[in-house]
Order: structure tokens, then C-alpha cells, then sequence
């Protein structure tokens, strides 16, 4: 199943597939804040959010090409930085042990 989205985010989202940095600064700009949130519940630390979410964003423009619409562009940004959040936390406490 694949979702629609709006009109504007499929010229934001093809426009960052070709590496316009004002695209992309402007889709950073649109999940920043509900990203950072979400990393910050998972690491409880605001410099290791702030990494997480700025390792999530190049994760998300490197990886931009393979948002196959399988669920919202929203969606898929919120699992890669659940992902990542997560891979630093687990990092973390592998380097204090």
C-alpha cells in the first residue's frame, strides 16, 4: 500500500532527491522539532538528541532515493531516528560497562 503525499512534499522531496540544499534545509526545518523529541525521549540527554538527530538527517538525505511510500515521508524520518537514537544509547552503555 502505498500513502499519498501532498503535492508539496513531493516537489520538497524531489527537489532534496536532487540535492538542492534549500530543499533540504527546508525539510529539516519542517520535522526538526518533532524529530528532536523523540530522540530526546530515547537518549534523556540533550547533546546525545542533538547527535542523534543530526546522524538521522544524513541518514536521511544519503538514503532519500529508497522512501519507497510504504508509509508517510513523516513516518519513515521517525523510524530512522528511533533507529538511530537507539544504536547510541546501546553504543553508550557498551563504552561505560
Amino acid at each position: 500500500m502505498s500513502f499519498k503525499i501532498s503535492s508539496y512534499e513531493e516537489q520538497l522531496l524531489n527537489e532534496c532527491l536532487k540535492r538542492e540544499r534549500h530543499a533540504q534545509q527546508e525539510l529539516y526545518d519542517r520535522y526538526k522539532d518533532a524529530m528532536f523529541t523523540i530522540a530526546l525521549r530515547i537518549t534523556n540527554d540533550q547533546d546525545d538528541a542533538c547527535d542523534s538527530l543530526q546522524d538521522a538527517f544524513i541518514q536521511v538525505f544519503r538514503d532519500l532515493e529508497q522512501f519507497n511510500r510504504q508509509s508517510t515521508l513523516g513516518a519513515w524520518i521517525k523510524t530512522i531516528v528511533i533507529r538511530t537514537a537507539v544504536k547510541k544509547m546501546k553504543t553508550l552503555h557498551l563504552t561505560e560497562s
